[in-house]
């Protein structure tokens, strides 16, 4: 993934003795997903898929518990 300041220009190839780097929109970096524009959208849709079917079973079990 590569970084720039410029928004409209197409990344030029990395390349690295006889390697070439493919460009990718997002990347994991220690268990956090960032895309090109360098914020967070990729890990908080992530996250609201996984956290979704835990936080609906508190609010429907919550009707059956007491405040104590």
């Amino acid at each position: 993934m590569t970084i720039s300041k410029s928004n409209g220009t197409k990344p030029p190839n990395l390349n690295f003795l006889v390697m070439t780097f493919k460009q990718s929109d997002q990347i994991k970096y220690l268990g956090v997903t960032l895309d090109k524009h360098l914020n967070f959208k990729p890990l908080v849709k992530k996250l609201t898929q996984t956290l979704y079917p835990a936080i609906s079973n508190f609010e429907w079990s919550r009707k059956f518990l007491s405040e104590k």
